[in-house]
């Protein structure tokens, strides 16, 4: 019994003695009711669902992936087939495919749709489109027009996976605030938007295209920041009118137009004229500069060097060398002055060395040799 009172005791706040020992089951007190916590407000904490991919932040390629895109990125700069300002630039091209590698986008898609404008990288809203509906979320709307049928405004709803949603839009007053075009209601579309030359731009060509890309931009910008990254602005947005319906995307011609020579493209009057300039300057680079400076222009600018304005910065740069043995260092580069021979010597003219091309060696597009060039072939290194 006393074990039990024990136990007992253990239990109860003051048992009365008498009462266990009577064997009256103890009574106990009603105990005042505890006082709540202070409750915490917390932010609520939003479940993901089980449908919205994580975004991860991107990886750098591995050694291999990387010698694969630089490799793609020479192949590329030298297509006839890629936009103008790509063409003999590998550089520039391997950073658009790094962009396309970081948004998870194919390399031909990257190719085709990032634009970088002023060293910032645009992306078509085409593109933007694409990488939000495969991150699992929806885009859908329309574009309305008055009694005329002219595109009046664009409506785009962007739908989270998880929920949220937001509607935005761009309308023709806004494009004509923005100077994009004017009102005209006599045209197709109800508005003009010509160049220079009298040729119809996409915001006239193609009105309610233009109307629904930059809403689409726009919602990306405000709902799928993180899809994005931060690539949110459309080539047109940063000042590049991207070639839409009556243009050909390859060349940026009417179409049936015909095609535009390269070298024009490069900032050439004509084929003739690049030709003749490249070669007059590579007789001068032979006889008159030392083999390092030769290397120099081969590493830093490669041959021939077809865009105009970069020809005549190393030819430039060549004349004042030869003028007065100044080294300009966007021609050279920093370090030309540190060039042993950078004295015009005579030079001994060794006969050149039999050599056999590798097994994977490509054939010069102008002579057609492969491994090497025959003698003139303007395609030659000096």
């Amino acid at each position: 019994m006393t074990m039990i009172a024990g136990a007992i005791t253990e239990t109860i706040d003051t048992p009365d003695p008498t009462l266990l020992d009577a064997g009256t089951p103890p009574v106990t007190e009603p105990q005042p009711a505890a006082e709540p916590a202070p409750s915490v407000a917390l932010a609520p904490v939003e479940e993901p669902s089980e449908n919205l991919p994580v975004a991860l932040p991107p990886t750098l390629p591995s050694a291999s992936k990387w010698a694969q895109l630089q490799g793609m990125a020479v192949s590329f700069a030298r297509s006839n087939l890629v936009k103008p300002a790509f063409r003999n630039k590998p550089d520039d091209v391997l950073l658009v495919l790094m962009y396309g590698h970081d948004l998870g986008l194919p390399v031909t898609m990257a190719l085709a749709k990032i634009h970088i404008i002023e060293g910032v990288p645009s992306l078509s809203a085409e593109g933007m489109a694409a990488l939000i509906v495969r991150a699992g979320h929806a885009i859908t709307g329309n574009v309305e027009r008055n009694e005329k049928g002219h595109p009046t405004r664009a409506v785009v709803t962007g739908i989270r996976s998880n929920g949220p949603t937001m509607t935005t839009e761009f309308t023709i007053a806004e494009a004509v605030a923005a100077g994009l075009c004017e009102v005209d209601t006599a045209r197709p579309n109800g508005v003009k938007a010509r160049t220079s030359t009298g040729k119809a731009k996409p915001w006239e060509a193609s009105t309610a295209d233009m109307l629904w890309a930059r809403a689409v931009t726009r919602m990306g910008r405000r709902l799928f920041p993180d899809v994005l990254s931060g690539v949110s602005y459309s080539p047109e947005e940063l000042g590049y009118i991207e070639t839409v319906g009556n243009e050909d995307p390859s060349t940026g011609n009417a179409l049936g137009a015909p095609p535009v020579d390269p070298t024009v493209a490069d900032g050439w009057d004509s084929a003739a004229q690049a030709n003749a300039a490249m070669s007059a300057l590579k007789t001068t680079i032979r006889e008159q500069l030392p083999d390092s400076l030769k290397a120099r222009i081969k590493e830093m600018h490669g041959w021939p060097i077809r865009p105009r304005a970069r020809f005549e910065q190393v030819a430039a740069g060549v004349a004042d060398f030869i003028a007065t043995g100044a080294l300009d260092p966007a021609v050279w580069g920093a370090s030309a002055g540190d060039a042993p021979d950078v004295v015009v010597e005579a030079e001994i003219v060794a006969e050149p060395a039999v050599t056999v091309p590798e097994a994977d060696a490509e054939a010069c597009s102008t002579c057609g040799t492969v491994g090497g060039h025959v003698t003139g072939c303007d395609e030659e290194p000096f």
